[in-house]
């Protein structure tokens, strides 16, 4: 059977004006629609990670109050805790990762996500002194110096970002790094050239000696 007339005019019109859609947009459309598509998929891998989180995390603690036996006395007792706060730090490092996402500098980005972890793990620190000294009936208080050492590398990391006067000899390491492998990337393809050169001067030897 024949497609009739009038279905295939209403095809080449329809691809037309598709077509006539696709050129009025420039390059610079597509670009953003594929930003537009990998935020929205982060958006919603975080949502998914916050609610597993929750649901998951809620659970552990309902299971850790009605199942503990003897019943809780103390936070001592709560278990759970150690959930909430170990997968806490994974779900602060994926939030992170995304609200850091339009910063074009790299080397911010990586400071900020690395600071905010630092502190994070600080007061953590502080939660495991405090836990440790009712759970041993110990007067210990050690947290401070740990969390010194942490504030003191994030100042020293902001110094190195923001501040340091050793760019410039990272920025020419960086240049001699790229010319080295640019200078790799040609040897290899001229080694690959050669081996294609030494295989046509073959396959032509060998045409010779079957024409002979």
């Amino acid at each position: 059977m024949k497609t009739p007339h009038i279905v295939k005019r209403l095809v080449r019109e329809i691809g037309a004006e598709q077509t006539n859609e696709d050129e009025n947009f420039p390059i610079e459309y597509y670009e953003l629609r594929e930003l537009a598509k990998t935020r929205v998929l982060l958006k919603s891998s975080l949502k998914t990670h916050f609610f597993v989180y929750l649901i998951v995390n809620l659970f552990v603690v309902i299971l850790n109050i009605l199942g503990n036996i003897p019943p809780i006395e103390s936070f001592l007792d709560l278990w759970s805790l150690w959930s909430v706060l170990g997968w806490g730090l994974l779900l602060l490092a994926h939030a992170m990762i995304l609200a850091t996402y339009n910063i074009p500098n790299l080397e911010y980005r990586i400071f900020i996500i690395t600071s905010v972890i630092s502190i994070y793990i600080g007061l953590f620190l502080i939660y495991l002194n405090y836990y440790l000294r009712v759970a041993n009936n110990d007067d210990k208080i050690w947290w401070y110096w740990p969390d010194i050492a942490i504030l003191l590398f994030i100042a020293a990391y902001a110094w190195i970002v923001f501040y340091s006067e050793n760019k410039g000899k990272f920025n020419s390491r960086v240049e001699r790094e790229l010319e080295f492998l640019i200078e790799r990337q040609e040897q290899k393809n001229v080694s690959v050239e050669s081996q294609i050169n030494e295989s046509i001067i073959n396959k032509q030897k060998e045409t010779l000696k079957d024409n002979k």
